[in-house]
């Protein structure tokens, strides 16, 4: 057989196979790189954009040292733990200064929704002391359970920010967005943190306030405590400016209401009611003509005249309105009769007269008056006619005209 010797050909060929598997596992590798960096520059945020040469610069010096391995995502690294403090426990002193300026600043609104009569530099001082005692009372009051809640959560989320910059390219916002963000922002209302900020001359007397608070303490006083000592002097000056001295706000009330009136007459009226009934119980007892004169109430305008003393007060009532219209007093002629005058009466004037024992004279509820009063035409019998009702006295029906004892003059007490 023909022996085969080998060329220069066939030996060159192993060696340069040699070479090009490294030289394809460097292209490879170079891709690596730069899809790396591609990836880097792409998912970080705009914030540390500034920072991605360098990182990619870095991974390109250590891309012969290191495997990479290129996935979806860019791995994140474990966020370190976040400390959030506490808010401070607050002392028995601070309590009792925000508690003491939330009563005063109850006070102070209501004064300043009511006083519209009230001068005007007082009103000013008080809102300028009002305004002083919200800013020491914003700086003495604690922070709430859920205001340090959402302060730790937001602490937590900027740590985990900080500590993972990389996010998926998908939650980037397009180029429109990002312009627009700015503009969306400065035309956004203002939040209750811009709105409730104090002026600045609120925040200069309150820091003078607790400097002063500070400066006149036997010891020395931590922040809080200065804080709280401001708030209680404060305090103390918008109550007195409140409530006493020259200072002092009239607060007018709101008229009363036509359902507020109506329940104040109606109250008015059951506890006048009660006190005739009262009145007219004490003389219950007794029989017609034999009431003592201790049970009796004599007339003021009338020397000698009495009655029951629930159909006296009303007769005091209808005589002052007769007095207001006339400008003389009613002439009460007759009132009560005890059985021995209804006799005397009875024997003088017979058929007029009514039976001894019977008449609403001996009930201490009848009068017989004189004047204009007495006769049909006269203005006083107009008058009384048409307003005696309403305190309880009325002509009665026997002695209007075409009743059949016509008398003018005799008016009764029905109650």
């Amino acid at each position: 057989m023909p022996q085969c010797h080998p060329t220069r050909a066939s030996l060159r060929q192993p060696t340069t196979r040699a070479r090009r598997v490294p030289r394809r596992r460097a292209m490879t590798t170079g891709l690596a790189t730069a899809a790396v960096a591609a990836l880097t520059a792409t998912t970080v945020v705009p914030e540390s954009l500034p920072a991605a040469p360098a990182q990619a610069q870095r991974a390109a010096d250590t891309i012969d040292a290191h495997a990479v391995t290129i996935s979806g995502t860019a791995p994140t690294p474990s966020p370190e733990a976040v400390v959030v403090t506490a808010a401070p426990q607050t002392t028995p002193e601070v309590e009792a200064a925000v508690a003491q300026a939330s009563g005063v600043l109850v006070k102070a609104e209501h004064v300043a929704a009511e006083s519209a009569d009230a001068p005007a530099e007082d009103v000013e001082e008080i809102a300028q002391t009002t305004a002083v005692v919200r800013e020491l009372l914003r700086r003495a009051a604690p922070e709430s359970p859920s205001d340090a809640a959402a302060a730790a959560q937001d602490a937590a989320e900027a740590a985990l920010t900080q500590a993972a910059p990389s996010v998926e390219p998908t939650d980037l916002p397009e180029p429109a967005d990002a312009t627009a963000a700015p503009a969306q922002a400065e035309n956004a209302p203002e939040t209750a943190s811009t709105t409730r900020t104090p002026s600045e001359a609120v925040i200069a007397a309150a820091d003078a306030a607790v400097t002063a608070a500070a400066d006149a303490a036997d010891v020395a006083l931590g922040p809080a405590l200065a804080v709280a000592a401001a708030l209680t002097q404060q305090s103390e000056t918008l109550k007195g400016l409140i409530e006493t001295g020259s200072s002092t706000v009239v607060v007018t009330p709101a008229p009363p209401t036509a359902e507020q009136i109506a329940a104040e007459k109606a109250a008015e009226a059951a506890a006048d009611a009660a006190h005739l009934a009262e009145l007219a119980a004490s003389a219950a007892g007794y029989g017609n003509g034999q009431i003592p004169a201790s049970v009796l109430r004599e007339l003021p305008w009338a020397p000698g005249e009495s009655l029951r003393a629930d159909a006296a007060v009303q007769l005091e009532r209808l005589n002052e309105a007769f007095f207001a219209r006339f400008g003389t007093h009613l002439d009460v002629v007759d009132s009560y009769r005890s059985y021995a005058a209804q006799v005397a009466t009875k024997r003088a004037r017979g058929f007029w007269a009514a039976v001894p024992g019977t008449s609403n004279h001996g009930w201490g509820v009848a009068v017989d008056l004189g004047g204009s009063v007495a006769r049909f035409g006269g203005e006083g019998y107009a008058w009384l006619a048409e307003h005696a009702a309403a305190f309880g006295w009325v002509n009665p029906d026997w002695a209007r005209p075409g009743g059949s004892k016509p008398e003018p003059w005799h008016w009764e007490y029905t109650g």
